[in-house]
């Protein structure tokens, strides 16, 4: 993600989503209950955490802009709900999934933020995540941020229905290079003042 670097206290609700011992796949989430992280169900299915065996190696960082292992907030998953209309194939729909926290976070720890239906008057948003910052270099930087905008809407219907945009779907453009990357999957799509969770972060 192009941008700048979050700072901790805008972005108290942000997740790190990962594997034990592993760094070179990850994504971002979002904590919404003080045990419930919001992520991308795709970013489940690509970790194989669809079941209980595959839960046991997925480690939720929050707590800290520095992703794990440097954030030493590390939880482990009781379980994971995907939206189950949610079908692996580029561009992903219905890409939801929840991460049920085996203990709770302490509220001296994170944050959790509240979900709101998004305004399509609302033409800008802010979207974080801990992705990579270079084409050359994939290891999760702290967490960056930038200012998205509405995309063309025309170029959206392409790929989603009238129905869905604005209800299950924001489409936002990416400029100059700047934009989602790879471990930002998942990610909050935050009002521009960070106080609402409107979206995640999904196809790119």
């Amino acid at each position: 993600m192009g941008g700048s670097f979050s700072n901790f206290v805008n972005v108290q609700s942000i997740a790190y989503y990962g594997i034990l011992g592993e760094t070179d796949y990850r994504c971002t989430g979002t904590l919404i209950a003080p045990y419930v992280v919001i992520t991308s169900a795709h970013c489940i299915y690509d970790t194989k955490a669809t079941n209980s065996t595959g839960w046991s190696n997925i480690r939720i960082g929050v707590g800290s802009v520095q992703p794990l292992p440097k954030n030493t907030n590390s939880y482990t998953v009781s379980s994971i709900v995907m939206y189950p209309d949610f079908i692996y194939a580029s561009p992903f729909k219905d890409d939801i999934a929840l991460i049920f926290l085996n203990e709770c976070v302490p509220p001296d720890v994170a944050t959790p933020i509240d979900i709101e239906a998004p305004d399509m008057r609302e033409s800008q948003y802010i979207a974080a995540g801990f992705g990579q910052v270079s084409q050359t270099d994939l290891s999760p930087s702290n967490v960056k941020e930038i200012i998205v905008s509405q995309g063309d809407q025309e170029i959206c219907k392409m790929f989603f229905s009238d129905a869905e945009i604005g209800t299950k779907v924001i489409c936002v453009a990416q400029t100059n290079g700047h934009g989602s990357c790879f471990g930002d999957s998942g990610g909050p799509l935050y009002k521009v003042d960070y106080n609402k969770l409107l979206g995640v972060e999904s196809s790119m």
